[in-house]
């Protein structure tokens, strides 16, 4: 098995990324997650609680809910993501864990959930907006969701005097801009509006891409060939406009394995949304 994001612990010495990234369970990230969890619910609850995690890619956060004592459902349309995760998940006597091959975009195929997870998913989505209202509807209490967003005013994207040699150039000898001295360059578009919001669009690959590129590249969109990254201001406003009650900013994750600078350089963020 190829992995290439989530580092588990298979026990006996045996890790699924040995040597590069640290364990999942290990993280601030998901040592963030679990403080959330149990500050929202009580003890007792947890075991009752249903939990979906979205585009769950090789199934470590999956398998960290269900350590927890969760009822967790793991969702990917990629097959060899599927794969990989039911064989973590041999390594574990863990009943409460399963795994659904399908598109995320088929939530509302499924009942309602207590929790979902959508990290590292929803800039993926060409409709976020839509997809923020179905995880809404199909959730009882709780959304977390881990997602880049985009700035209405970024000098990386919108200096029209550079021209796409200049900014070549200035990628390849990572040379400084006015916005931010490392920010990363994710190639987005202009600010345009999309579904009532504001945002920009991010090209995944090309429209006429095969299927068996796609499924090759496990971190990509899966239905659609460009993604729309909402500008802040505009994801916090949808979060409000769908219904979302409670809605949080977490940051206690930030630190020395994600940088502090995480926000300003991967125009990043973890909400935590109450209904």
């Amino acid at each position: 098995m190829n992995f290439i994001a989530h580092n588990v612990d298979l026990g006996n010495g045996k890790f699924t990324l040995p040597d590069t990234f640290p364990v999942l369970e290990s993280t601030e990230r998901w040592k963030s997650i679990e403080r959330t969890i149990k500050l929202m619910f009580r003890p007792e609850e947890i075991p009752t609680l249903r939990v979906v995690d979205l585009g769950c890619l090789e199934g470590g956060y999956s398998l960290a809910f269900a350590k927890l004592g969760m009822q967790v459902t793991g969702m990917d349309a990629r097959e060899d993501n599927i794969e990989k995760c039911e064989w973590v998940k041999s390594h574990f006597d863990l009943p409460n864990l399963s795994y659904v091959k399908d598109d995320v975009k088929n939530l509302a195929n499924y009942e309602q959930f207590d929790v979902i997870f959508c990290a590292g998913l929803l800039y993926h989505l060409d409709e976020p907006s839509s997809f923020i209202k179905l995880m809404h509807d199909q959730t009882r209490r709780m959304t977390i969701i881990h997602t880049h967003y985009s700035l209405e005013r970024d000098s990386f994207y919108d200096n029209q005097r550079l021209s796409f040699v200049q900014r070549a150039v200035k990628k390849v000898f990572n040379l400084p801009n006015n916005h931010y001295p490392q920010k990363y360059d994710y190639r987005l578009s202009e600010v345009v509006e999309h579904e009532g919001y504001k945002g920009r669009w991010f090209h995944e690959f090309s429209a006429d891409s095969s299927k068996k590129a796609i499924e090759k590249n496990a971190e990509a969109s899966y239905s659609n060939y460009k993604s729309f990254w909402h500008t802040k201001p505009e994801i916090l406003r949808c979060f409000r406009e769908v219904g979302y009650r409670m809605i949080f900013e977490q940051y206690d994750f930030i630190g020395k394995y994600t940088g502090w600078d995480y926000t300003e350089k991967h125009d990043r963020g973890m909400f935590v949304l109450m209904r």
